[in-house]
């Protein structure tokens, strides 16, 4: 119970019993009926208590005993205002309310009245009886920061009393998480979503499975859905999260056996779709069945702040998967935290602009790990393209037999010591690596109004000084730059492909990523661009050292065998020649065809097989 004491007027959370008194404005139950305590004499007006450690300001209301609202005293509502960010203070249910009922429906905020029974520095009791149950709520911070998360984190308990004089049974207490906003920043919603994790994993649903989507060219399109639940045993804990903050639940012992996911309108007049709804989430937990005067408490810790790696990680319950890297998080979280240590150190010198320099070194530090395997690469292909005169006379000498070009190639490629599979593993090697940066970049909520060059923010697409247009296209410069050095790079690198249709594709990837990537966060833009030009330096320094094709030939290390790939051709001349003699004789293509590989021998009798029993 997190230290709660038990007793109504004793210490919550961890003030002093000093600190500690009853509520001046509260109201004493008296031993009513049940019949006339659904109310319990509780003020029907609206009282506030806050709970402030420096980093959240919660307000706390007497109705409902829930949160109002959270203002994140670090978090600046706008760039340039002066406002703090502020967390529920539209949710349609609040944060933290509770719920009690049987048909398997998250609340509807009713605002039941409670009263202020104890309160203390940053700590508070309240009671209420509902329909002849009992509920008492208590809120409080650790002001001592004893874990790594505590700056943004509420703790609380709930504990519900069995008044009605008959059993409690087949009931469930449903907790609201609050309510995400969507951010310009977010990629496609990537980052609206819920997920809850149940000891294995975390099951996350986005807000496209609410808020309804278009699909593509009208495939995959879904209806919006004024509330989605989702039966997920054993969970432990459940978040509801955007780009930079996530609101999230971590129950002590009980175990939630479902969650809910619900719209709530946010900007209906905006223009992108993806920005005009919020989600706001729900956890339900199974009640215990309760004999007269019966009792059942759930206790945990609410975080409510940015998507800190670190703090989630303190949890304890693998928190941290909120960030939601998805299956590639074994490369996200290290480059993350790798991120983080990089911007500690170069924030002492460019405080400004420390975000920016970070991605930068990162992106650098990551390619020159690669670099041996890139470098690879693209002499295999210079090698390859090389090769592409003789081959041409290959294909002309021999036109008319397939097998025999293909034979003559990989016997070409041999002599000069080239293997075309070098060109590709280190391809697939790297691709874990870029895909780990691409999704850890797109989770980090500290991009938010972080400046570089002529960025504002990095969590948003880059503009120019007074946001020219083109067309009514914003001029975006980062994916402009990114396309041209693909571009150059394209133009370095020999095409070992030959087929028209082939180099059209190739020649027009740069023009598709342009498309794909104009209106990607700026923080993300950078890194690609980064990445390509260090990739376009690469591949001409490659070029600038290419050895000649007598030079490759006399480098040709001595075969002691058939190669990978010759042995690949015998296998397919193999394939061809069973076939061949499938169609002459008309019998199965088997391996018991072929003598050689395998010689069948009767059994004592003369039977081929044993006789079944």
């Amino acid at each position: 119970n997190n230290g709660v004491p038990q007793a109504e007027q004793q210490v919550v959370g961890n003030a002093k019993p000093a600190q500690m008194a009853p509520a001046q404005n509260a109201v004493v139950q008296p031993k009513a009926p049940v019949a006339e305590t659904k109310s319990a004499l509780a003020p029907q007006k609206e009282e506030i208590f806050v709970l402030d450690n420096g980093f959240i300001r919660a307000e706390i209301s007497n109705l409902g005993a829930s949160i109002k609202q959270v203002e994140l005293l670090k978090h600046k509502k706008e760039q340039s205002g002066k406002e703090n960010l502020i967390m529920h203070a539209n949710d349609s249910v609040r944060a933290l309310a509770v719920g009690i009922d049987a048909n398997g429906q998250p609340p509807v905020e009713t605002f039941a009245p409670f009263v202020l029974k104890a309160k203390g520095k940053n700590a508070a009791e309240y009671e209420a009886v509902v329909d002849g149950v009992k509920i008492v709520r208590k809120f409080w911070l650790d002001d001592n920061f004893t874990k790594e998360y505590s700056p943004y984190t509420v703790f609380t308990s709930t504990k519900i009393v069995n008044l009605t004089g008959s059993e409690l049974k087949n009931k469930q207490l449903w907790l609201s998480l609050g309510m995400a906003f969507p951010t310009e920043g977010d990629i496609a919603g990537r980052n609206l979503e819920m997920g809850a994790y149940d000891g294995d994993g975390v099951k996350f649903v986005s807000a496209s499975s609410v808020v309804g989507s278009a699909g593509f060219m009208g495939f995959m399109a879904s209806d919006p859905k004024q509330l989605y639940i989702l039966e997920r045993p054993n969970t432990v804990w459940a978040t509801v999260k955007n780009q930079p903050f996530a609101a999230l639940f971590t129950s002590d012992s009980k175990k939630s056996d479902k969650i809910a996911i619900k719209p709530v309108d946010w900007d209906i007049n905006n223009p992108d779709r993806l920005l005009r709804t919020a989600i706001e989430g729900f956890m339900a937990f199974p009640i215990d069945t309760l004999l007269n005067n019966g009792q059942w408490e759930l206790s945990g810790s609410y975080y409510i702040g940015p998507k800190d790696v670190y703090a989630l990680q303190a949890m304890g319950k693998e928190q941290d998967l909120a960030m939601s890297f998805g299956w590639l998080g074994f490369v996200s979280k290290p480059l993350l935290m790798f991120l983080n240590v990089i911007h500690a150190i170069v924030g002492k010198v460019s405080v400004e602009w420390a975000w920016g320099w970070s991605i930068i070194i990162l992106t650098i530090l990551v390619r020159l790990v690669v670099w041996p395997l890139m470098n690879k690469q693209y002499r295999s292909s210079m090698r390859m393209a090389m090769l592409a005169e003789p081959i041409k006379k290959i294909k002309e000498k021999f036109k008319n037999d397939p097998q025999k070009v293909q034979k003559e190639t990989w016997a070409l490629y041999g002599e000069y010591g080239i293997n075309p599979m070098a060109g590709c593993l280190p391809a697939l090697i790297q691709l874990p690596i870029f895909l780990g940066l691409y999704f850890m970049l797109q989770s980090v909520g500290d991009f938010r109004f972080a400046h570089f060059l002529w960025i504002k923010d990095l969590s948003l697409p880059d503009t120019l000084p007074g946001n020219p247009t083109v067309m009514g296209i914003p001029i975006h410069l980062l994916p402009i730059i990114n396309g041209l050095f693909t571009i150059a790079q394209m133009f370095l690198t020999p095409m070992t492909v030959s087929e028209p249709s082939q180099k059209f594709m190739i020649r027009g990837m740069p023009i598709f990523f342009l498309v794909l990537f104009y209106s990607f966060p700026s923080g993300l833009l950078l890194y690609w661009t980064v990445q390509s030009m260090f990739g376009f330096f690469q591949v001409l320094y490659v070029r600038c050292t290419r050895e000649s094709l007598e030079e490759i030939k006399s480098k040709a290390k001595p075969k002691k065998g058939p190669s990978f790939m010759e042995k690949l051709q015998k296998m397919a001349e193999e394939g061809q020649r069973i076939r061949q003699e499938q169609e002459r004789t008309g019998k199965k293509p088997s391996i018991f065809n072929n003598a050689a590989a395998h010689e069948r021998k009767k059994n004592p009798g003369g039977r081929s097989t044993p006789p079944k029993r």
